[in-house]
């Protein structure tokens, strides 16, 4: 028998091709199928790893917006209560000054009455020459401009006309109150 030179039937050799095309088509299909699988699993870890980062990077921007929020509120709250503390100051310095001014001007406003007080005391009590005094004493300073009554050389009468100035001077006397003089002429 010689081997050597044999043949198989033409039917049984294309099914052998058939199925042997079958089994590389099969080998194909399954590297095919296990090299998407594998990049499957890779692109799923890059999508991992992706959005693991992009998380971990809005987290730690999340965390940098916080830590800046709350030192800008920190900030404020300090600023303001800074404010808050000087307001309060300068509340209590007003205060102060206002109540200051107050009892001064109730203390001239005493001394005052009291000085009208004499005067009108030693008025009563027939005492001119002091309130004359008291009167010289008080318009001291003040320009007198007098028209005479008559043509004698003695003045009888004077009467006070207020002469508008430019200086703020207190009113010390109305200006219909006539005031008499001797000799001197005050």
């Amino acid at each position: 028998v010689n081997a050597k030179n044999f043949h198989f039937n033409e039917d049984y050799e294309r099914i052998v091709r058939e199925r042997k095309s079958a089994d590389q088509i099969l080998v194909n299909q399954t590297d095919f199928q296990g090299a998407k699988v594998e990049s499957g699993k890779r692109k799923i870890a890059e999508a991992t790893k992706v959005q693991k980062t992009t998380l971990a990077q809005l987290d730690g921007e999340l965390q940098k917006r916080l830590l800046t929020a709350k030192g800008d509120a920190e900030r404020i709250k300090t600023k303001a209560a800074q404010e808050a503390y000087q307001l309060e100051r300068e509340g209590e310095i007003a205060y102060v000054t206002a109540k200051q001014e107050a009892l001064a001007l109730e203390t001239e406003g005493k001394q005052k009455a009291e000085a009208l007080e004499k005067l009108f005391e030693a008025y009563e009590k027939g005492g001119e020459g002091l309130v004359r005094e008291a009167l010289i004493k008080l318009y001291d300073g003040v320009n007198v401009s007098t028209k005479p009554y008559s043509l004698s050389d003695r003045i009888e009468r004077i009467q006070a006309v207020p002469i508008p100035l430019e200086t703020s001077t207190p009113a010390r006397s109305s200006p219909s109150t006539p005031i008499k003089g001797g000799a001197s002429g005050r």
